[in-house]
C-alpha cells in the first residue's frame, strides 16, 4: 500500500538524520522527492533552532563583555583619583551582584526615560506595583492611591554595609524594605 510506503520513507529519512542503518530506502521518484523534501525541512528547522540558541548565548556574552568593559573603565577612573582599592572592589562587587540579579539595566533605563509620563507610570506600576500591593501595609489602600505611591517611588538597592537612615537624623523620605 502507498501509505505504508510513505511511512517507511519518513522512517528512513529520520533514520538517515540519526545515522541509523538504511534497511529501508526510497525506490521511486515520489518517495525520493518526499524524502528529500522532508530532510530539507528537518535541516531547516534544526538550523533555525541552532541559530536562535547561538544568538541567545551571543547576547548574554555581549552583555557580560559590556559590563566587564564598563567595570574596567570605572576602576580606572577610581584609580586615577586615588580611591582606596577596597572601596573599588566593593563597588565592583556591588555592580556584579546587581548584574547577576538582573537589576543593572542601563540600556533599558535609557529607553524608559524616553517614554511619556503616562507610559512610564504604567511601566512602573507593572514592574514595582505587585511587590508593594501584596504587602499587608498597603492591603486596605485604594488601587488609585497605590498607583500614585508606585509612580512616586523608586527602587533603591543598598549594599550590605550601606545604611538607609540613622537614629536621630531628619527623615527626608520614606523607605519600604522588600
Amino acid at each position: 500500500p502507498r501509505d505504508q510506503q510513505y511511512l517507511f520513507c519518513l522512517y528512513w529519512s529520520l533514520g538517515v538524520m540519526r545515522t541509523m542503518p538504511t534497511e529501508v530506502y526510497p525506490v521511486n521518484a515520489g518517495e525520493r522527492f518526499y524524502t528529500i523534501w522532508f530532510m530539507f525541512v528537518a535541516c531547516s528547522i534544526f538550523a533555525v533552532c541552532i541559530t536562535k540558541v547561538t544568538t541567545m548565548f551571543s547576547k548574554i556574552s555581549e552583555k557580560r563583555s559590556a559590563l566587564s568593559e564598563g567595570l574596567a573603565t570605572l576602576k580606572s577612573y577610581m584609580h586615577s583619583y586615588g580611591v582606596d582599592s577596597s572601596l573599588q572592589h566593593r563597588c565592583v562587587d556591588y555592580l556584579e551582584a546587581m548584574f547577576t540579579a538582573g537589576r543593572l539595566r542601563s540600556n533599558e533605563q535609557r529607553y524608559l526615560d524616553e517614554l511619556s509620563t503616562g507610559l512610564r507610570a504604567e511601566v512602573l506600576v507593572a514592574t514595582n506595583g505587585p511587590a508593594i500591593m501584596q504587602h499587608w501595609v498597603f492591603a486596605s489602600i485604594h488601587q488609585d492611591t497605590i498607583i500614585e505611591i508606585v509612580f512616586r517611588s523608586a527602587v533603591h538597592i543598598l549594599a550590605e554595609e550601606e545604611l538607609a537612615c540613622s537614629a536621630g537624623d531628619l527623615a527626608v523620605r520614606g523607605w519600604f524594605r522588600m
